[in-house]
């Protein structure tokens, strides 16, 4: 996986990802927007009609989105030299739902509880072009 990520102007960014460069390369070609980045707020533009809201904090950009029956929660981090990338995903549906009883005087609520089979990471290094 390869990430190149270049500024527009002090607002916004193109990233153009890279998954399996040596052997069938496919291409994603996003732009980073800071609506209001003193609030961490930003979206990611696919280019394609899909907007996706993120939130930076700490050094992490975090979003969170469901497609075609599935939730996928994504995290990329800044970290020392390294961009740490992780997308967990799985079906939108709960997969059980628990609580929703009264214990004593204590009304317990529902929890729905949410199946996260699929974890993909990435850990890329930074290189510079001879």
């Amino acid at each position: 996986m390869q990430i190149s990520i270049q500024a527009i102007d002090s607002n916004r960014w193109q990233y153009l990802t890279i998954y399996s460069p040596s052997k069938n390369p496919l291409e994603k070609a996003y732009e980073l927007q800071a609506v209001a980045p003193d609030l961490g707020q930003y979206v990611i533009d696919e280019k394609n009609g899909i907007i996706i809201d993120a939130q930076y904090q700490g050094d992490c950009l975090y979003s969170a989105f469901e497609v075609m029956g599935n939730y996928l929660q994504s995290r990329m981090c800044y970290l020392g030299h390294e961009l740490h990338y992780e997308i967990t995903s799985g079906p939108a549906s709960p997969k059980k739902t628990t609580g929703d009883t009264i214990i004593g005087s204590d009304t317990i609520p529902p929890v729905q509880v949410f199946s996260r089979p699929s974890v993909q990471r990435a850990i890329l290094k930074k290189v510079t072009s001879p």
